[in-house]
């Protein structure tokens, strides 16, 4: 059982002969190729930051060079080897697509995309692994007691859930886990191809018969005697703020739950796409849309609102969690309309929605909980009902 769909790792095809792509379909492929390069060159672009690194640490002062000089010798040769693990682990997430791609095309990734590949290997932390269940615990317990207040799950009813923007899946997964039918949208590959590793060939156990290198916490030693788990090393780029080089190269092990097999009623599924183009035709579709970090996004809140308006059942739920950061706000190529959130009530008020529950939590989103800095949220929690 698939949960992310193979359809949905790879882009329109061409042929090359007879091509009828049009531009937008030739841009996918293009975006496609460049998202697998990123993944494959992480290590080359990793490298440049360690290779300044060492050119730096050879400009020590002597007072330094007595007290450190042999000290980052070591640090630099542990950062090339836990960075070449991590190769190892994307190298796996993207197995599957090398198999069809000419590789002899790659080059470096340019930094925007490699910076999304350093992220993505932060997601992990955050989503599936057991540093970052305290993370998590700042949003999950909402959502599923007012899930199970609102739309309980009884012997006749399986309410479904629809989670735009869901990274890697493990929202999914948790809600799932508690019974509801869940739909999970992602316009991302970087997250769809990772949510396609972790939920397709990690998480259950009958998918561990590939070999898997996995390194022993702890250990630079790969464990070939447990092929479900993968260990990554997530802040191993991070120079700044870090209150010991042990903390920057520590291990993280992925993911932190399986399970056996998927249950009979299991209701879990992915879907790719841009949220607005799968469900503006999808009318009265979910009980419950949920947008967890996701609202601000949007080029026009207003055209998400009206999606969930159409997609939601009438007496469905609607959960909003997250700041408003306003991803096109600052690009000069794109339009970003930034409302504040009384905008955004005033937007649910006029679309049908009644204002259940609203109240403001304290958190952070990919943080290492032990940088010297890092940035908290005041995320807004909206609770809304489409009226009948």
């Amino acid at each position: 059982m698939d949960i992310v769909p193979s359809e949905t790792l790879s882009p329109p095809q061409c042929d090359d002969d007879a091509c009828s792509c049009d531009s937008s379909e030739i841009d996918e492929q293009n975006h496609f190729f460049d998202v697998i390069q990123a993944f494959s060159t992480y290590i080359a672009c990793s490298m440049k930051r360690v290779i300044k690194y060492e050119q730096d640490s050879r400009k020590m002062s002597s007072f330094g060079k007595t007290h450190f000089e042999q000290i980052f010798i070591d640090r630099i040769a542990s950062l090339k080897q836990k960075i070449a693990i991590n190769q190892e682990f994307l190298s796996f997430i993207i197995q599957p697509q090398l198999q069809t791609m000419d590789q002899s095309q790659f080059e470096l990734a340019s930094e925007w995309n490699a910076s999304k590949v350093r992220s993505t290997l932060s997601q992990f932390m955050r989503e599936w692994s057991s540093e970052g269940q305290d993370e998590r615990n700042q949003y999950t317990p909402l959502f599923l007691s007012t899930l199970e207040r609102y739309l309980p799950i009884s012997e006749t009813r399986q309410p479904s859930v629809l989670i735009p923007g869901c990274g890697l899946g493990r929202l999914c997964f948790d809600v799932a886990q508690r019974g509801y039918r869940v739909e999970g949208n992602e316009f991302s590959y970087f997250m769809l191809l990772g949510s396609s590793a972790v939920l397709n060939r990690l998480l259950v156990a009958d998918n561990h018969k590939k070999d898997q290198p996995n390194i022993t916490e702890g250990t630079d030693e790969q464990d070939t005697d447990d092929e479900s788990t993968w260990t990554i090393y997530p802040f191993v780029s991070q120079f700044n703020n870090n209150t010991s080089f042990e903390n920057q190269v520590r291990p993280v092990v992925i993911p932190d739950t399986h399970i056996d097999s998927f249950p009979p009623d299991w209701a879990m599924s992915m879907s790719a796409g841009e949220f607005c183009q799968v469900y503006d035709e999808q009318p009265s579709s979910f009980d419950c849309v949920i947008f967890h970090f996701f609202i601000d996004t949007a080029h026009d809140i207003a055209e998400y609102i009206t999606t969930v308006s159409t997609t939601l059942k009438p007496g469905g739920i609607f959960m909003i969690y997250g700041p408003l950061l306003y991803h096109y706000g600052d690009m000069e190529t794109e339009y970003s309309v930034d409302y504040t959130f009384d905008d955004v009530k005033h937007l649910l008020r006029t679309s049908h929605f009644e204002l259940l529950d609203e109240s403001v939590h304290q958190c952070t989103y990919c943080a290492d909980p032990r940088s010297l800095m890092k940035t908290v949220y005041s995320a807004h929690f909206i609770l809304a009902k489409k009226k009948i």
